[in-house]
């Protein structure tokens, strides 16, 4: 069992300690937990959301550091959320050579945050959704080095809409882009459990879909902010993988992708 995309107090919104959730963990026998820290430039540019506290990055990466020496399945891991105006802030700040894992990821679009309210006022779902999507395009083209793409379709997490799916044929054209670049970048695909609908990020239809067009590096998040979620879905997630196909999961050390099978 592992669980590659967690949060801890560190995050601005974390609600469990390093150790807590550590010891969960380690309770739940997993083989290999990356602690991912967000790291928000993004929202450092964007003038709302200044008053969201940043990631002291030299304590947090001394303090995982010195834990890995006590519980070994952890990683040591970051999470970038992407932003134009934030990619030389993750270069100058982030110590890519002493890092496990890196994450990227998109929070925000237009100067908003897409899972409050404001991202979605006006908006027709398809522009919402569709204006998220090209965001995740870009991002894979980001300056700073990464490794996983998180929470494809993280812009359903509160949308309004009475159907919030996020139908393949409706936007097959740009997640095709994504997931074509992804695979070509070499880059790995997080399913992230982390959501209230039944499904996954990015939802088992896209994950069939990258599995059609040769991706096979995945990775099981449950994107925990508290002890209680670690590893939540992960049966689930194993299995509607495996049904699709997959047969291992990536996790990264000092940077580099190992295969744990499912």
């Amino acid at each position: 069992m592992i669980d590659a995309h967690t949060h801890t107090k560190f995050s601005f919104d974390g609600k469990s300690s390093a150790v807590d959730m550590a010891e969960r963990g380690k309770e739940l026998g997993l083989e290999y937990m990356a602690f991912t820290d967000h790291c928000d430039r993004d929202y450092a540019h964007i003038w709302r959301y200044k008053i969201v506290r940043q990631l002291n990055v030299k304590k947090y990466v001394a303090a995982i550091k010195e834990m890995k020496e006590k519980y070994p399945f952890l990683a040591l891991g970051i999470e970038c959320g992407y932003s134009e105006l934030a990619e030389d802030d993750y270069l100058k700040m982030i110590p890519f050579s002493e890092m496990d894992y890196i994450l990227n990821s998109v929070h925000t679009v237009d100067g908003l945050d897409c899972y409050t309210a404001s991202y979605f006022s006006g908006r027709e779902k398809k522009d919402a959704y569709g204006k998220y999507l090209y965001k995740v395009l870009k991002s894979l083209d980001a300056k700073y080095p990464f490794d996983t793409v998180t929470h494809i379709g993280f812009v359903r997490k509160n949308a309004p809409y009475a159907d919030a799916s996020m139908p393949l044929a409706e936007y097959i054209d740009v997640i095709d882009e994504i997931l074509k670049k992804i695979i070509d970048k070499g880059k790995t695909l997080e399913v992230n459990s982390n959501i209230k609908y039944k499904d996954f990020m990015p939802t088992a239809e896209i994950l069939k879909r990258y599995y059609e067009l040769g991706g096979r590096s995945i990775t099981f998040a449950s994107d925990a902010h508290l002890t209680a979620r670690v590893g939540e879905l992960y049966d689930v997630a194993s299995e509607t993988v495996k049904d699709i196909g997959f047969r291992y999961w990536t996790v990264y050390r000092e940077r580099k992708p190992l295969h744990i099978e499912i």
